[in-house]
């Protein structure tokens, strides 16, 4: 709802690829003796008895306080008057698209119109609506998120692939919808739930990456082969055209060209930044490309006319140029040859995303974590780097196009800025849509800080605070993400609490956002800085954070409260167990926490991890694992901040054991912690329009432990 649609496909790939590695070996003997082992299974008999005694009595205790009745009663005003931001795309310069979700329409809407000589869109129509849509069938769908530029069939964009997430799980089916008649086809192309990705080759013919029909499956519960799927036959008939290694990751695919024309390019992926671009024909014939192996954005190509770009993610040389990381290289489909295109600017990462224009690149450039952007442009045999706007402090960028106009989006927002979104095309940017405050902000300001760690190294942060002299400690929030590097930017109203923000704030609290290594925030290098065995280095630059926020007198352990999901779980589970003089408190959403049991029935896609966090298996690398794993590090005789872990049922993305057994572990030494596990939801759990009362439960809890005393 509130952060741009852009990054999210980015962030499920990036907890994607916790796959990169084998299978674990057997477990060890010390797991086998593990008195929480029953808690493993995801959808086990005990396991499921267990966790919904604790989940009611979780609730029983939130819902109790008076906290929770205004924070509930917040997020119900909010919505009552909100004007959210819809997600947009922008395709073939002439057609917009965007999702919307709110309180009206919890599961959301998909309406297109007519872009005008002026980018700004005129009369919206409805083409489907998915909460109708699950009126109808048993489980309810969610959209996730949208691929239009893929999913529909270029150049008209007059048809499309529709993504529907069973239960609000990972698992997505698909259904061909036609935007003129606004109806789901009863005998078009159709997949069943399952790891699926789609493009169109042409009206009639599809590419399936898909983990149905009995195909096979990689470790990692992602798909391993691609095919080639003709309209009136059967998907288990599709010719396979391209498949996966035993030992590779996962892969990407997309097309580019006219229909008739079509280029099939693969992103084959073997390890967290190491990948293998390329060319697939529809008969199968499949060509590497002769592009750098380390790449940043998951070797995500992208294109222009006749060029597909990368990103480099380590200093490499380029036709004979040593050029640093983050440098974005072109391939020429035509000639064969690589071109550097942009190098970053002196000062400037080149983190923040780039999209394909019809005539060039889009470049989000970062210089002190301040958003530029950047036109690439081909001028004769080289390129031209034009600087086109600079956004003021605080406010992120995600740009978007779909590479056959050079018509742009814009979707910016702060932690303190509603979200908006503008066309850019030649002249200033143009004003589409903009989403309406939903807190009295006055008085509040962004800062962008730095504390310098123990190793010397600058670790950069946000802090959202109100202005003027602080009398005493300032409630405030931390949080962070630190893997696969994913930057943490700003976004408004985010990070899984939705409108409960509005509580928050309304009663001073502060809010912070750490840029720690391992992250996308200074490019691939940091990323790398803290990866593998550079791992500790994530949770040491937390700490600095946390350390600089107290020793400042901004704050104080028992008025600073830290937040993560994801990767995030894993950085705020292990930084509560590693350092919990300093916290009072933790909402931990959809962690890791045990990397012993991954890829023993734990329900996560990882089979290993290896690549991102080490190798467990491996008796050096586990030696360096146990200095931060958060499950290994739970110590009886330690006194531990109350902590509210929240997950879901449904979640096979990470799985819900590890949040078990974290809390049951912590339970048994007496430490304060409670499990919230909701019955669906997926790895999103929960959804502040379906599941809002849950949302309102982890602000609350928050608020009650920082701000009362």
């Amino acid at each position: 709802m509130r952060s741009s649609a852009f990054p999210a496909m980015l962030v499920s790939l990036a907890v994607a690829l916790f796959a990169a590695a084998p299978l674990a070996r057997a477990q060890t003997s010390s797991q086998a003796a593990d008195p929480f082992a029953y808690l493993i299974p995801q959808f086990g008999d005990k396991a499921l008895a267990w966790s919904k005694k604790q989940t009611d009595a979780t609730r029983a205790k939130l819902e109790a306080s008076p906290t929770f009745k205004a924070v509930l009663a917040d997020m119900e005003a909010v919505h009552a008057s909100e004007k959210p931001l819809p997600m947009y795309w922008l395709l073939g310069g002439h057609r917009y698209i965007r999702f919307l979700h709110d309180k009206s329409h919890p599961y959301g809407i998909i309406a297109t119109a007519e872009a005008g000589a002026d980018g700004r869109p005129g009369a919206w129509r409805t083409v489907f609506d998915l909460d109708a849509y699950n009126r109808t069938v048993l489980h309810p769908y969610t959209i996730k998120w949208l691929q239009p530029e893929k999913e529909c069939l270029a150049p008209a964009f007059d048809r499309c692939m529709i993504p529907l997430w069973y239960e609000g799980g990972q698992d997505n089916a698909y259904f061909e919808l036609d935007l003129k008649t606004g109806r789901l086809l009863t005998n078009g192309f159709h997949i069943a739930p399952g790891r699926n990705d789609v493009a169109w080759i042409d009206r009639d013919t599809l590419l399936v990456a898909h983990t149905t029909e009995g195909v096979r499956v990689m470790p990692s519960q992602f798909p391993a082969e691609l095919h080639v799927w003709k309209r009136g036959t059967r998907l288990s008939r599709a010719p396979k055209i391209f498949e996966l290694g035993p030992t590779d990751s996962l892969f990407e695919f997309d097309v580019t060209g006219k229909p008739g024309r079509r280029k099939i390019f693969i992103s084959e992926a073997k390890t967290y930044t190491s990948f293998q671009l390329k060319e697939v024909t529809l008969d199968g014939r499949v060509t590497d490309l002769p592009l750098p192996n380390q790449l940043d954005d998951f070797g995500t190509p992208i294109f222009m006319r006749g060029k597909l770009a990368v990103q480099l993610a380590t200093p490499q040389t380029i036709d004979g140029k040593r050029c640093p990381a983050d440098t974005i290289v072109a391939y020429d489909l035509a000639t064969r040859q690589v071109s550097v295109v942009m190098r970053p600017p002196p000062g400037v990462y080149l983190s923040g995303g780039f999209s394909g224009l019809k005539n060039g690149f889009a470049v989000v450039g970062v210089h002190d974590l301040q958003r530029a952007l950047y036109i690439v442009s081909p001028r004769g045999r080289g390129w031209m780097v034009e600087r086109r706007l600079v956004e003021p402090a605080g406010l992120t960028l995600a740009v978007s196009s779909d590479k056959s106009s050079d018509d742009l989006l814009l979707q910016e927002q702060g932690m303190m800025t509603p979200p908006r979104v503008r066309w850019l095309a030649r002249g200033a940017p143009v004003l589409i849509d903009s989403a309406a405050a939903e807190a009295d902000l006055r008085g509040y300001t962004v800062d962008i800080r730095s504390a310098r760690g123990s190793d010397g190294v600058s670790i950069d942060y946000y802090l959202m605070h109100k202005t003027g002299t602080h009398r005493g400690p300032t409630p405030t929030i931390l949080q962070g993400y630190g893997g696969f590097g994913v930057s943490d930017d700003p976004s408004y109203f985010c990070c899984h609490f939705g409108a409960s923000w509005k509580s928050w704030f309304d009663r001073g609290g502060a809010f912070a956002i750490a840029a720690v290594r391992g992250g996308g925030e200074r490019g691939g290098e940091w990323h790398l800085a803290g990866a593998g065995m550079n791992k500790k280095k994530m949770f040491d630059d937390f700490a600095t954070v946390a350390e600089a926020l107290e020793s400042s007198g901004f704050t104080d352990p028992a008025h600073l409260g830290i937040t993560g999901h994801s990767n995030g779980g894993i950085l705020t589970s292990g930084a509560i167990v590693l350092w919990p003089h300093f916290f009072g408190a933790a909402v931990i959403g959809a962690p890791v926490t045990d990397f012993a049991i991954v890829g023993h029935g734990d329900g996560s896609i990882g089979a290993g991890m290896a690549a991102e966090f080490g190798d467990w298996n491996d008796p050096a690398q586990r030696r360096v694992m146990e200095t931060w794993d958060p499950y290994f590090n739970i110590r009886p005789g330690v006194t531990y901040p109350p902590v509210l872990v929240v997950v879901a049922t449904t979640d096979n993305q990470v799985g819900p054991s590890h949040s078990r057994r974290y809390v049951a572990r912590m339970q048994s030494i007496g430490a304060p912690a409670m499990l919230l596990e909701g019955s669906e939801g997926g790895h999103d759990y929960p959804d502040e329009y379906t599941q809002t009362a849950d949302m309102a439960m982890q602000m609350s809890f928050l608020i009650d432990t920082l701000m009362k005393h």
